[in-house]
């Protein structure tokens, strides 16, 4: 498959950009990121072929093919990556890569077996000053092979005793089974 990428710089006068693809990974944030130049690409940053640099004129943009290909042998599922436009600037011993880039999502076809678990899961009571302060929850989108930490705080709970909490994930992609776990803990008003 051929995609294009467009280039713009935004300086007066003429530059170089390196353009590099890289496997693609979620932060403990949940941003999606780029492996770093030193890095490399094992999965989908591989299947991607860019040039390796483009001259901009100042104040321009250029339009640059790249293609993706895919290996016969491809797991099912999703092959994150991404393409970046880069310039380093050098200053001394200390070189700085600054890189804007974009995903590009792949999904091999194929029976897709989602599976998430949960570990680790635990429980603690904090008294609050009120009481009937509202709760948060967080919702992470997470690639094959990724982990991800996730806490919740929840609001107006009256320590009373032994409380529990049920904790379940369930993957979006279709026939994905739902993970559950359990934890107890007491409370002392």
């Amino acid at each position: 498959m051929t995609e294009h990428l467009a280039v713009r710089n935004f300086s007066d006068g003429e530059a170089v950009f390196a353009l590099k693809a890289a496997d693609g990974y979620l932060t403990d944030k949940g941003r999606f990121n780029m492996l770093r130049s030193d890095q490399a690409s094992t999965d989908g940053g591989t299947w991607i072929d860019v040039q390796k640099e483009v001259k901009v004129a100042a104040n321009a943009t250029t339009v640059v093919p790249f293609t993706i290909t895919a290996p016969k042998d491809a797991a099912p599922g999703d092959h994150p990556a991404g393409v970046a436009a880069t310039v380093t600037s050098a200053g001394g011993t200390v070189a700085v890569e600054s890189r804007v880039g974009f995903r590009v999502m792949m999904r091999a076809t194929g029976t897709v077996r989602a599976q998430v678990a949960v570990t680790g899961l635990t429980a603690t009571y904090e008294q609050p000053w009120n009481p009937f302060s509202s709760g948060v929850g967080n919702v992470a989108e997470i690639f094959p092979g990724d982990s991800r930490t996730v806490a919740t705080r929840i609001g107006g709970v009256w320590a009373l005793g032994p409380m529990s909490a049920n904790v379940t994930v369930t993957p979006s992609v279709e026939g994905g089974t739902p993970m559950s776990a359990d934890v107890t803990l007491w409370t002392v008003p």
